[in-house]
């Protein structure tokens, strides 16, 4: 396993974590978790956008803390922290600071998500 050159900042994902995981379980068991990530991620984003717009902060709160475990668990340090961030405005029905957040956010959420795809595509 050789680490990937991403452009995110060097804090905001822990390469570290996929290099455990390949050690644990093999690289099926990484595989595994980044294909859920690809497929539940765009769907969790789709739904903080919805709730957004409609003004449901608990869809938004759901989908955020969703977002905060599957990003955390294969290293994705920065879209983790935005979820947190996310999932508390949403418990204080606080809509501005979501639409705040949602932004960067997505940007990386993009940049992670490009980064798993460089990864298996290394691997």
């Amino acid at each position: 396993m050789r680490r990937i050159h991403h452009d995110m900042k060097d804090d905001s994902i822990d390469e570290d974590v996929l290099l455990r995981l390949h050690k644990m379980g093999g690289a099926e068991l990484v595989s595994g978790l980044i294909a859920l990530y690809f497929k539940n991620a765009p769907e969790k984003l789709d739904t903080i956008y919805t709730g957004l717009k409609n003004g449901d902060s608990e869809s938004i709160e759901r989908a955020a803390h969703t977002m905060i475990s599957s990003a955390g668990n294969l290293g994705g340090k920065l879209v983790s922290d935005l979820a947190k961030k996310i999932e508390a405005a949403a418990m204080e029905n606080d809509l501005k600071e979501i639409e705040d957040l949602v932004g960067p956010f997505d940007q990386a959420n993009t940049s992670f998500y490009n980064y798993l795809k460089e990864y298996e595509g290394a691997s």
